[in-house]
């Protein structure tokens, strides 16, 4: 099965990232839009593995703290179109402590340094006069609560992700 360990939006969340979507394809943008169901903010991707058990574990194992992120500008890698965050030292050590987690646990994942950013729009084609962070502004207002953090896997259907929540913990009061 294939793993990752993510934060989940609220409905209100990505009622403002499927409207900016909306947006960019309207300014010309095309490509493979993330669907509503599928957005998110990857802290681990962990891959193929047989047993999810170690990946919860090391999950379970890290108390995520309260926090709230923002959206920052645009980010273009390669041809994957992002929305940035602006940097959040309460995530970066979690996202640290939770990868001592997942080596104590003996569990594999992507060793790439983070870079907080939700993915937008995969194989993105851009206008070339595009003003990309115009089209994003209406994200920048938005504040997302950390609610929860949850170990999640990847199942193909179609040829189009699915994502299911196979575990979560939630930062303490």
């Amino acid at each position: 099965m294939r793993l990752f360990i993510a934060i989940p939006f609220e409905n209100g969340i990505k009622d403002g990232i499927v409207s900016a979507q909306e947006g960019l394809k309207r300014s010309g943008v095309t490509g493979n839009f993330t669907t509503r169901d599928n957005l998110h903010l990857t802290l681990a991707f962990i891959g193929e593995t047989r047993d999810a058990k170690g990946a919860l574990n090391a999950l379970c194992s890290v108390d995520p703290p309260r926090m709230a992120l923002r959206f920052s500008d645009p980010v273009l890698f390669r041809d994957i179109l992002t929305a940035g965050l602006v940097r959040n030292e309460e995530l970066e050590k979690y996202v640290t402590e939770l990868r001592r987690a997942l080596d104590g646990a003996e569990v594999g994942y992507d060793r790439k340094p983070f870079r907080a950013h939700v993915t937008l729009v995969r194989r993105a084609v851009l206008p070339p006069d595009i003003d990309l962070a115009a089209c994003l502004a209406p994200l920048r207002h938005v504040e997302i609560p950390v609610r929860e953090i949850c170990l999640m896997k990847t199942d193909f259907i179609n040829n189009r992700p699915r994502y299911t929540r196979i575990g979560a913990v939630r930062p303490k009061n």
